[in-house]
């Protein structure tokens, strides 16, 4: 009983005192469930089980790798631009083969500084050719002081005969100029004072050169054309042998010189003959060049007749549309001549 008590409860005594026990008897119907007992206290812990044995691990073999697929993979979608640069490669070797040209840049309106000068050579440079003999007497030296030796006696008279006269030198003009300015306006023109009547007087080595000062107006903005006239009417119906065109000019008043110059490098029936100009100016970039230094052309005639009697050599010059040029100097020369 105590030992049932400890886990079913205590159990309320008998209110009777039992008897004999009798005979069996018949087994009676189920009696009703009595209620649940409350629950009892717990049992002591059982003893702890012994530690069992460690499993094995065991670890599969790996398989071999597996042949490289002949087929490639989509490609993945293109990633965001990383917000970090990466490194920068190294400089590729210089390549061998030259790439095309770029195309030539507009010329500069703006002139560059002026480089210092030079050292001077210390090796002298070859001496230039002997120029050609002047035309031109020199001026004569003063007058010495009278000797104070006596007079000698004179001398008997030659008997000799008067010796021939000699050829008429030549009449044409070695120098010309203009005496009045001379006004160029928008066209073809003469320019008077610059004829030079060279019939027969022209060899290999022959020099014309002109001389000019002028002015311009505030107009004209045209390219100027220049022409070196031979033939036997001193004007515009003579033919122009050598042709250039200067610079551009601009809207703006300016003084200019000019040196014309033509040297003929053959004579006769098929002659030829090089000119050229330079012409330099006040105003920089303005009046009657768009260029600060100015301008510089050269021209060669084609073979043509030198050789017509009354041959003469001028300028005419045309300074384009609006333009109104003045000459105030005009000044022809003829060198190295027959």
């Amino acid at each position: 009983m105590p030992a049932l008590n400890k886990f079913f409860g205590s159990v309320a005594p008998s209110k009777y005192i039992a008897g004999p026990q009798g005979s069996a008897g018949g087994v009676g119907s189920s009696g009703l469930q009595g209620p649940v007992g409350p629950q009892g206290p717990p049992g002591p812990p059982g003893p702890r089980g012994e530690v069992g044995p460690l499993a094995v691990a065991i670890t599969g073999v790996v398989g071999p790798t597996g042949a490289a697929s002949t087929v490639p993979g989509p490609t993945g979608p293109t990633g965001a631009d990383s917000m970090v640069a990466g490194p920068t490669g190294p400089t590729g070797a210089d390549s061998m083969v030259a790439g095309p040209t770029g195309p030539t840049g507009a010329v500069s309106t703006v002139a560059g500084p002026t480089g210092p000068t030079g050292a001077a050579s210390t090796v002298a440079g070859p001496t230039g050719p002997t120029g050609a003999a002047s035309t031109v007497a020199g001026p004569t030296g003063p007058t010495g002081p009278t000797g104070a030796g006596t007079t000698g006696p004179t001398g008997p008279t030659g008997a000799g005969t008067t010796g021939p006269t000699g050829p008429t030198g030549p009449t044409g003009a070695y120098y010309n100029a203009n005496a009045s300015d001379v006004v160029v306006n928008a066209a073809d023109t003469y320019l008077t004072g610059s004829v030079l009547a060279v019939d027969s007087h022209l060899k290999a080595g022959s020099i014309m050169r002109w001389t000019l000062i002028a002015s311009k107006t505030a107009a004209g903005t045209a390219v100027p054309t220049w022409n070196i006239r031979f033939g036997t009417n001193g004007s515009l119906s003579d033919a122009a042998r050598i042709t250039w065109t200067g610079a551009t000019q601009t809207a703006a008043v300016d003084n200019a010189w000019m040196n014309v110059v033509a040297v003929v490098r053959s004579t006769g029936a098929s002659g030829v003959v090089q000119g050229g100009y330079r012409l330099g100016h006040r105003n920089g970039t303005i009046g009657f060049c768009n260029d600060e230094p100015g301008d510089a052309k050269s021209a060669l005639s084609t073979g043509f007749d030198l050789t017509p009697s009354g041959l003469q050599v001028g300028l005419s010059v045309n300074p384009g549309a609006s333009a109104v040029w003045t000459f105030q100097v005009i000044s022809a020369e003829l060198l190295n001549v027959i």
